[in-house]
C-alpha cells in the first residue's frame, strides 16, 4: 500500500541553455564602433557649413557697412544765428554716408556753396560721428545800388539781393561808397577800396558790442571821417577806423547819458578814444 501511495516529485523536462552570440572581444569602456559615413556625405556636410559661415560673414559685412559705420552724429561748430542743419545738409549728411566714404573735398565744396558759410575743417570720430567746423557770415548791412538792395555779410560778401526795400529795414545801410561792380556771391568793388574796408571794420565792431541794431547809416564818403546815424537821431563822427573799440564804447556811454538827461538827437564828436563832445540839434 505504501508503494501505491508514494508520490515522486515531477522534474521539468531537460531544456538546453540558449546559445550566447559570439561578440568580438572589446576592452572595458569601449562602445560599439559607429557606422561609417560615406565620403560623399562628408563632403556635402563640409560644404554646407562653409556656406553657412560665408553667409554669416556676408551679413556681418553688410551690417557693419550699412548700419554700424553710417554717420549718425553730426556736430557743427561755428554757427551763431542760422540753423546748424543747413551746414549738415550742405555737407551731404541728409543722405546715408559711410564713415570710410567721407570725402573732405566734397564736403568742403558743399558747405562753401552756401554763401552764409565758409568751411574750416572736419574731425572724424570712429565709428559714426563727425564734427564740422565752419565760419558763419553774419549779415551786417545793405548796400543800395541802382534800385537794388544788396545784403552784405561781415566779410563783405554779398549774400542776397532784393528790390523790395522793406526787406532792408532792420539793417544798417552803407552810404557814400563809390561802387564799380556788385553781384551776389562776390565782394563789391569800388573806386576807393578803403571805403568798404572802413565800413566793414565799423560794422563788425558795432556787432561785437551789440550796438549794430541801433545804427541806421554808416557813411563812408570820407573814410577818415566816418559818420554814423543812429536810429534815435544822433549824428556821430568817429574819424577813421582806428581804435574803434574805444571810440564806439565811448559813443554808447555818451548816448545812454544823454537819454537819461532827456536829450534826443544832436551831434556827437568822438574822433578820439575816450573823449566826446555833444551839441544839440538847435545849435
Amino acid at each position: 500500500m505504501s508503494d501505491l501511495h508514494a508520490r515522486h516529485p515531477l522534474e521539468p523536462p531537460s531544456v538546453p541553455p540558449p546559445e550566447t552570440p559570439d561578440y568580438p572581444e572589446q576592452d572595458a569602456g569601449e562602445g560599439y564602433p559607429a557606422p561609417e559615413i560615406p565620403e560623399e556625405q562628408k563632403h556635402t556636410s563640409a560644404w554646407l557649413w562653409v556656406g553657412v559661415i560665408l553667409a554669416v560673414l556676408v551679413l556681418a559685412i553688410f551690417w557693419v557697412r550699412d548700419v554700424f559705420l553710417i554717420i549718425r552724429n553730426v556736430e557743427v561748430q561755428g554757427v551763431r544765428q542760422r540753423p546748424w542743419q543747413e551746414v549738415a545738409i550742405a555737407a551731404g549728411f541728409d543722405k546715408p554716408v559711410n564713415y570710410f566714404g567721407l570725402n573732405e573735398d566734397r564736403i568742403r565744396e558743399g558747405i562753401n556753396s552756401n554763401r552764409y558759410y565758409t568751411y574750416l575743417g572736419m574731425d572724424k570720430n570712429f565709428p559714426n560721428s563727425v564734427t564740422l567746423r565752419v565760419r558763419e557770415r553774419i549779415p551786417v548791412a545793405y548796400l543800395h545800388y541802382i534800385g537794388v538792395g544788396y545784403l552784405l555779410g561781415d566779410d563783405g560778401l554779398v549774400l542776397e539781393q532784393t528790390r523790395e526795400l522793406e526787406q532792408t529795414q532792420g539793417y544798417a545801410s552803407i552810404t557814400g561808397m563809390q561802387i564799380r561792380d556788385i553781384r551776389v556771391g562776390a565782394v563789391p568793388t569800388g573806386t576807393r577800396p578803403q571805403q568798404l574796408t572802413s565800413a566793414l571794420s565799423v560794422l563788425r565792431e558795432l556787432a561785437m558790442q551789440g550796438y549794430l541794431e541801433n545804427i541806421q547809416d554808416v557813411d563812408v564818403t570820407e573814410p577818415t571821417n566816418i559818420l554814423l546815424i543812429t536810429r534815435d537821431g544822433y549824428a556821430v563822427h568817429i574819424g577813421d577806423d582806428e581804435q574803434l573799440r574805444a571810440k564806439i564804447g565811448t559813443v554808447r556811454a555818451v548816448i545812454e547819458d544823454l537819454k537819461r538827461r532827456g536829450f534826443s538827437g544832436g551831434v556827437i564828436e568822438a574822433t578820439m578814444p575816450g573823449e566826446a563832445t555833444y551839441r544839440p540839434e538847435t545849435q
